[in-house]
């Protein structure tokens, strides 16, 4: 069973040779969910999304590379490809385009290089120049060290871009020095409390009337 077409566009679904919404005719089969909108003007996805003719809508239409042009250069063991690549929202990075393409063509990616990516502002759309060669050796003798590796530096980029927060995280924590405690072991020891246990000036007191009674005796007064 074929997957269903959405219009890059408008992402609604469509089953004709045209969009019923821009009458476009470039379509994807690269998408991901869906949302059917029955009543535009009391949907709250429809008014965030933007959404206002009744129908089943994509929620993503994925980055889609078009193959154009391919050139076979059997001296220089590579193929010279022209392509375009759709996309919605930011420019795709290099490494992302890299991974794509390297889906579309069945190829390693240690095997292509992405010579050229020309943008138009306010455009959802790329054109690449791309080179896929026979085999590797022959890929860095051509490209260069510096560009070969420059695929793999991005690719190490972002992936090290969450690892610096999660260090910092590691790092600010003082509060495990807590089991030294050393003015918990001095409250231990308790030599103040031990002091006031002994309160020799209460014990004096204690004994003084005991001392005074004799003075106030019956037989003293008589006399």
């Amino acid at each position: 069973m074929s997957k269903k077409k959405v219009c890059k566009k408008c992402k609604i679904f469509v089953e004709g040779p045209e969009c019923p919404i821009c009458k476009g005719q470039s379509f994807s089969t690269n998408w991901q969910g869906r949302v059917y909108v029955v009543d535009p003007a009391k949907s709250e996805v429809a008014e965030k999304v933007g959404l206002k003719v009744k129908g089943e809508y994509a929620i993503k239409v994925k980055m889609e590379i078009e193959l154009v042009k391919e050139k076979e250069t059997p001296l220089l063991s590579r193929k010279r490809i022209t392509a375009w690549a759709t996309f919605q929202g930011p420019t795709p990075s290099r490494v992302q385009i890299l991974k794509e393409t390297a889906k579309v063509l069945k190829t390693d990616e240690s095997l292509i290089s992405i010579r050229h990516i020309y943008t138009r502002f306010g455009h959802e759309r790329v054109k690449l120049i791309i080179h896929v060669y026979n085999d590797h050796d022959t890929m860095v003798m051509l490209e260069g060290k510096g560009l070969v590796e420059k695929h793999k530096q991005k690719e190490q980029a972002d992936v090290k871009k969450e690892e610096p927060a999660k260090e910092e995280k590691s790092e600010d924590k003082p509060k495990e020095e807590k089991p030294e405690e050393p003015a918990k072991e001095e409250k231990a020891g308790e030599p103040a409390k031990e002091e006031k246990a002994e309160e020799p000036a209460k014990e004096e007191k204690a004994e003084k009337p005991k001392e005074d009674a004799p003075a106030d005796s019956p037989e003293e007064k008589k006399e």
